[in-house]
């Protein structure tokens, strides 16, 4: 039996090479990646909901604490007068919500193992046994000799050949691999471009104040200069192109490689010097 990083040739009395296994797989874990393209497909429609407060003035912004839902037309309650403020603040995502596009690499090494055994053979000689009737193998006196067999098993039943040695492998199964990539929804909220506000008991045309452009997903908007009654938000933007991402999930090392096929090898016992 010799042992070594590399295999290791038969040579002498045991010059027949008859198996060679292996010790200490070494592969790491597999190297992964994903990512998450720009976010797609998003609207917003009716159902973005915001915050929004009434002050007046000049004290915004500060706390949000009512709720507006798309361009539904809001009632004041009491009246808003003239020189207050409004407090936007958009609450929830894209309506539709969107989606990002995930890709992802993995480079999986080739495993390794840090041991090859080598296990060399020679045809047994007769005629120097002190016991009549045995086979007596040729060579060093102070080589180990050994025996094995294919399948893990107990040396204990192979005696005299009963010291059991580390065990030794003929194989190996890799399942190594890259969790699925994945991306979240996307995170942000649909703009709030203007808002119109209404006199009056509704948001008709005949009601209308004034139009104020906001462009912005929180803000403070003047009120005009008379008593606002309802607002309506009027109008909806997207975010700036590129602007919007997800988060990349998924991507994460799995498996294992694993010796398989094992081998036992059992040696006589060392010889006392």
């Amino acid at each position: 039996m010799h042992l070594g990083k590399t295999a290791t040739e038969c040579d002498g009395d045991f010059d027949m090479e008859t198996a060679e296994v292996f010790r200490d797989l070494q592969a790491d874990p597999a190297s992964c990646s994903c990512e998450c393209s720009d976010a797609t497909g998003m609207g917003c429609s009716n159902v973005a909901t915001y915050r929004y407060n009434f002050h007046d003035g000049p004290f915004c912004p500060g706390i949000p604490t009512m709720f507006g839902n798309g361009s539904f037309c809001e009632s004041v309650f009491g009246g808003a007068g003239p020189g207050g403020l409004l407090q936007l603040d958009v609450e929830d995502g894209f309506a539709p919500a969107g989606s990002c596009d995930s890709s992802g690499e993995s480079e999986i090494g080739v495993p390794a193992w840090g041991e090859v055994v080598t296990l060399c053979g020679g045809e047994a000689g007769t005629g120097t046994c002190s016991v009549p009737g045995e086979q007596c193998t040729a060579g060093d006196p102070g080589q180990r000799k050994c025996v094995f067999q294919e399948g893990a098993a107990d040396c204990r039943d192979a005696a005299p050949f009963i010291d059991q040695q580390q065990d030794a492998f003929s194989n190996f199964t890799d399942d190594r691999n890259c969790s699925e990539c994945g991306c979240s929804q996307p995170t942000g909220s649909c703009l709030i471009e203007s808002v119109e506000f209404f006199d009056g008991l509704s948001c008709s045309p005949t009601n209308s104040l004034s139009t104020a452009s906001v462009n912005a997903d929180e803000g403070c908007i003047s009120l005009p200069n008379a008593e606002v009654e309802h607002f309506q938000v009027t109008q909806m933007l997207l975010p700036p192109a590129g602007t919007v991402s997800c988060d990349a999930t998924g991507g994460d090392p799995i498996g294992a490689a694993e010796p398989s096929d094992p081998v036992t090898i059992c040696c006589l016992p060392p010889i006392a010097q």
